[in-house]
């Protein structure tokens, strides 16, 4: 196994943990498993959970916590909702006070699918109006490829993160590449949402993990 990951303080919402590449990148592997995700860097160590919190009564929700169980982020889904609206509150909160950002499809109807993420100041714009009319401040977009996805920068052509499927050969579901600047627990809730959206591509296969304290030592998939 590789030796420790270098840690790397990452920017805006809440600060998180990755292992910079060489040109100032952090790579994440991300794992589905049967209650939820594990996320790792390169070096298999974990830097992440995600872990289904909601019953069969209750509106669809995950907890997103880092390696040691602290709360990071609670994501909530809309119980009716034509767009597919999450909403990510800070830590194990769902108090309005403490909602950080949003997600919506730009569109009800998608060939490819695209995902609009709005900061928590824009909330009654995004609650009265159509995803679409309301400046978002990031959008991940299906490639052609229908293998991966792209994050976008608010309405530009900058691109800040990656999402790639992972190679039937190779560890994890997905490869995540978060280029500097974006915050490493923002993009894994937003890639959370991604994989919960009805219709996405990936069809990601569950992973048993098997970890010793922080490190994911084997993961074999299961159909």
């Amino acid at each position: 196994m590789a030796g420790p990951c270098a840690a790397s303080a990452q920017v805006a919402l809440p600060r998180s943990v990755g292992s910079p590449s060489s040109n100032g990148s952090v790579v994440l592997e991300i794992y589905r498993t049967k209650d939820g995700y594990i996320v790792a860097q390169e070096c298999h160590e974990i830097v992440f959970k995600v872990r289904k919190t909601s019953n069969w009564t209750d509106a669809e929700s995950f907890l997103l916590t880092d390696a040691d169980n602290n709360p990071i982020f609670t994501l909530r889904k809309k119980i009716v909702t034509a767009h597919a609206r999450w909403k990510v509150f800070k830590g194990d909160s769902i108090d309005p006070k403490h909602l950080l950002f949003r997600s919506a499809k730009s569109s009800i109807i998608q060939r490819a699918t695209e995902l609009n993420v709005f900061f928590a100041n824009k909330e009654a714009e995004v609650d009265s109006l159509d995803p679409k009319q309301v400046d978002y401040d990031f959008k991940i977009k299906e490639t052609s490829s229908r293998n991966s996805f792209a994050i976008y920068s608010g309405d530009s052509s900058t691109i800040v993160g990656k999402v790639e499927k992972r190679k039937s050969d190779e560890r994890g579901n997905l490869k995540v590449i978060i280029h500097p600047n974006l915050d490493s627990a923002f993009a894994t809730a937003v890639i959370v949402i991604l994989d919960q959206l009805k219709g996405i591509p990936f069809k990601l296969p569950f992973w048993p993990i098997v970890a010793a304290g922080n490190a994911v030592v084997a993961a074999v998939t299961e159909s």
